[in-house]
């Protein structure tokens, strides 16, 4: 609060609160001249720093530029180009410092709390026997899937044969989900054993498990809950605050989904990420609405669809927490077993009741 009441307020333009070691920003810092004296200003430098949040230390500086003039009263926009300074640890929080001053000393400062990421090392051992295949992604899923090298054969079409129980399929919005309906090449696999992931499919997943998915909902979502799949390979190495916030590429917001479904009470769909829009208060009989999922799974078979409305397409390449995730999925889709034991989380109908019912044992 005393950074934002400031008399000369700084502010940085970038929402991005992760980054890769090394990287280079190209960004700029805000600063607004509300002087308690309302004096004008002159002769300004501002400067950046990257502090080890743990240790106080400054790691790397950068002189981000000077100011000539600004008048009382006068935002001016100072173009900023930083270089993320070198870790050797797989990730550490740091301070973001900008601090503003002239021929007498320290004039404002500001502190943006920041996690840095070491460059990730690539993949060397493929899932034994697993392929998989992509259909329709998007550019950056797509690059994604082959350089991650999780799979040891990654195609473009289904083949004419296919061993189900080791077989990833990767769907982006399309046509290509109606070979998802009954009858269809990826349904039969999928029923023998294969897993589908369906990647902001919008209102195809409602039409194609009508059972399951009650309705889909465009929205902009901030963060969402993993609490549901806590503990398995889709959440290995994620920290509380990771599905939230993420940078996109060539976009100035930061957030995890375009999109979000509502499941049908006691269908056979589960939830895996969970999400709740923003909102303010509602009527009593609107609170159910609220209670949506970015990830959930539908048993099809012998194998299972997961529905994806986090933004991956967007963030993967960009921001490491989102890369992180898109790692987990990948890995936990060639392992059919991933989410056989799911954590027992109160659903939402029973967190609506306040109560939770009895576990029954051998169930």
């Amino acid at each position: 609060m005393r950074e934002a009441w400031s008399p000369v307020g700084l502010a940085l333009e970038t929402g991005r609160r992760r980054f890769y070691a090394g990287e280079e920003i190209e960004t700029a810092v805000f600063i607004t001249n509300d002087d308690e004296q309302f004096r004008d200003l002159r002769g300004l430098t501002l400067r950046a720093a990257f502090v080890d949040e743990r240790t106080g230390k400054e790691i790397s500086a950068t002189g981000v530029g000077k100011v000539t003039s600004l008048p009382y009263y006068a935002t001016l926009r100072q173009p900023a180009r930083l270089r993320v300074p070198e870790t050797k640890a797989a990730r550490l929080s740091m301070n973001l410092v900008l601090r503003l001053t002239d021929n007498k000393g320290e004039i404002s400062r500001t502190l943006d709390r920041v996690e840095v990421f070491a460059i990730p090392a690539q993949l060397t051992a493929p899932v034994a026997n697993s392929r998989a295949v992509a259909l329709s992604l998007g550019k950056e899923l797509r690059r994604f899937v082959g350089e991650a090298r999780i799979f040891q054969n990654v195609s473009d079409e289904l083949p004419s044969t296919m061993e189900a129980a080791r077989a990833v399929l990767l769907f982006g919005a399309g046509d290509a989900l109606k070979d998802l309906g009954r009858g269809g090449r990826a349904r039969e696999l999928v029923e023998r054993g294969a897993t589908a992931i369906l990647f902001s499919p919008g209102k195809g997943a409602a039409d194609l498990f009508p059972n399951d998915v009650l309705s889909v909902k465009n929205l902009t979502g901030e963060y969402a809950d993993y609490a549901p799949s806590a503990g398995t390979k889709l959440t290995e190495g994620l920290r509380a605050m990771d599905v939230k916030w993420w940078g996109r590429k060539d976009d100035w917001r930061v957030f995890v989904a375009s999109s979000a479904h509502r499941l049908k009470t006691n269908s056979a769909a589960r939830e895996l990420i969970r999400f709740i829009p923003s909102h303010g208060y509602i009527a009593a009989e609107r609170v159910p609405e609220q209670y949506m999922t970015v990830l959930f799974e539908i048993p099809v078979g012998l194998g299972r669809v997961w529905v994806c409305d986090l933004d991956l397409e967007e963030s993967v390449a960009v921001d490491p927490a989102a890369r992180l995730l898109m790692l987990n999925l990948l890995s936990a889709a060639a392992d059919s077993s991933s989410t056989k034991n799911l954590p027992v989380v109160p659903s939402h109908q029973e967190s609506l009741a306040g109560r939770r019912k009895p576990i029954v044992k051998g169930r």
